[in-house]
């Protein structure tokens, strides 16, 4: 991503890969440094708009992070944005904001103008799964585990409406792609605070904080098991 923006220092996309990469590795600082010259922009895309609102939840400053889900859905309420990729993240920017019900239906355009956007589909299950319908949401992870068996979000998805030894097993299938998914390790440390096996719950914990010190999961996590610990 680096070498890219040194020769194409406009090109968005990789700005937000870039931003995402330095937030999934603890450091959010400079994840908002590279982001804020977009967003001041009154054409940032609604990616963009999304993961910094994002970024200054991480850090405590959520009213600064509300103005910029609001933007995000203005930009929808004027008829700007078109593609499915511009629907989904304005569908996050509802949820964040807790419009619950404007969410939904921004995925389910999202996935009508293009059925191929598999991170709508998770993301979709993701608002069932926090809703508390699991039927719909094992629908949209089963969408992309039929497309992409391998798909990350959607095997920790799936896993964290199921229980016992079958998630486990998503959770390590998710693990054997990607060992640095911290969704996958967080619900499995959980797991294992729950059989009372804490020392494996720390484990994975420490996993966690080796590539994100900022994870704020794993933190609480850990005092969790500190506190049955005495």
């Amino acid at each position: 991503c680096r070498k890219t923006l040194s020769e194409q220092a406009n090109e968005l996309r990789i700005v937000n890969q870039l931003a995402e990469i330095l937030a999934m590795t603890g450091r959010s600082d400079e994840a908002l440094g590279i982001l804020e010259p977009v967003v001041s922009h009154a054409a940032a895309s609604p990616r963009s708009l999304v993961q910094y609102g994002k970024l200054l939840q991480l850090r405590g400053r959520r009213n600064e992070a509300t103005g910029f889900f609001q933007r995000a859905t203005t930009l929808y309420d004027s008829g700007r944005l078109i593609t499915s990729d511009d629907l989904a993240m304005i569908g996050v920017a509802n949820w964040s904001l807790e419009r619950f019900h404007d969410a939904n239906r921004l995925f389910r355009e999202a996935l009508r103008a293009n059925p191929d956007n598999l991170e709508a589909e998770v993301l979709w299950g993701d608002l069932f799964r926090e809703k508390h319908n699991r039927a719909e949401a094992r629908k949209s992870y089963s969408a992309v585990l039929e497309r992409n068996p391998k798909h990350v979000p959607a095997l920790v998805g799936m896993a964290k409406t199921l229980h016992g030894s079958v998630a486990q097993k998503l959770l390590q299938d998710a693990l054997a792609v990607n060992p640095f998914n911290e969704s996958a390790l967080v619900a499995l440390a959980e797991i294992a605070i729950e059989d009372d096996r804490l020392d494996r719950a720390a484990a994975y914990l420490s996993r966690i904080l080796e590539f994100n010190r900022e994870s704020l999961d794993a933190r609480v996590l850990l005092a969790a098991i500190a506190y049955l610990e005495e």
